[in-house]
């Protein structure tokens, strides 16, 4: 990734988007600009909605009580395969804290799937790896048909009812599965 481009994902879909790059202090995006070699579209983690508003960069990156974005530094981050993969979520501007909140209209629905297909665009020429984080990002995604045009990996949501273990053994059986293909 150029910074051009690096600047370009920051302005459209910095709020909502990341890379899987942190830092000791998983709240310091800075590692993400100071890694900016490792950073890539080739894998790309896709949750459902942010949680919250927050700075650019953030989303996936932010330690607050009861998150567990820590879980995927030290998961996500300890697999070579993932580093610097680019992280997003579906759903931009619907800030709901739990995922049956999230507003799905057809015109909703219609206008974040273009959004999404322009930022898979934006981050890489090829067509990228997509790592459906949870459930309801995996039905949306395979109704919108991204399951016919990508390679499509189900895995649990890090915020989900899971055991940080399991989540930590679901991570590693997704990075032995992607090294397979």
């Amino acid at each position: 990734m150029n910074i051009r481009i690096l600047k370009e994902v920051e302005r459209r879909y910095g709020h909502y988007a990341s890379f899987a790059v942190w830092d000791k202090d998983i709240n310091n995006t800075q590692a993400i600009y100071d890694n900016i070699d490792l950073l890539h579209g080739k894998i790309v983690f896709v949750g459902y909605n942010a949680s919250a508003q927050i700075k650019v960069f953030q989303n996936f990156h932010k330690r607050h009580p009861g998150g567990r974005d820590c879980w995927l530094a030290e998961s996500i981050g300890k697999h070579k395969i993932f580093i610097g993969a680019y992280m997003t979520d579906f759903f931009k501007g619907d800030y709901a804290t739990r995922e049956n909140g999230v507003i799905t209209s057809k015109k909703i629905i219609d206008k974040n799937n273009k959004i999404f297909e322009e930022e898979i665009r934006l981050i890489t020429k090829r067509k990228p790896i997509l790592i459906l984080m949870g459930r309801r990002t995996e039905n949306i995604l395979y109704r919108l048909g991204y399951n016919c045009k990508y390679s499509c990996i189900h895995t649990p949501h890090f915020a989900s009812h899971i055991s940080k273990k399991k989540f930590f053994n679901e991570i590693s059986k997704l990075s032995r599965k992607i090294k397979g293909i």
